[in-house]
């Protein structure tokens, strides 16, 4: 009897202290974040913030083109679950700096 109160108390304690799993729209931030990065041409998406609520996606950050603005937005909308996307990404090309 005190064998299975011992591991009673224990699969109480574990499941107590499991981290919490994402909300889904965390889950679709990531999601969203993971297919910007695979498009082809825009490489790192390190430079873009995905922020959503109830599919409703909003892009801000910096990108080098306007096709790289364009294709991000697109990329987000085509995944699972996105119903809006609002692009407010900018288009800012670095200078170099030798000049």
């Amino acid at each position: 009897m005190k064998t299975a109160g011992f591991f009673l108390s224990a699969a109480l304690l574990l499941s107590a202290c499991a981290s919490p799993s994402p909300s889904p729209d965390a889950q679709l931030n990531s999601r969203i974040k993971q297919d910007i990065a695979r498009t082809a041409g825009i490489g790192n998406a390190s430079g873009i913030n995905v922020e959503s609520s109830r599919g409703v996606v909003v892009l801000t950050g910096f990108l080098e083109t306007e096709q790289q603005r364009q294709d991000a937005a697109q990329a987000a909308l085509k995944v699972s679950g996105v119903q809006q996307v609002f692009n407010n990404i900018q288009v800012f090309k670095p200078t170099s700096s030798g000049q």
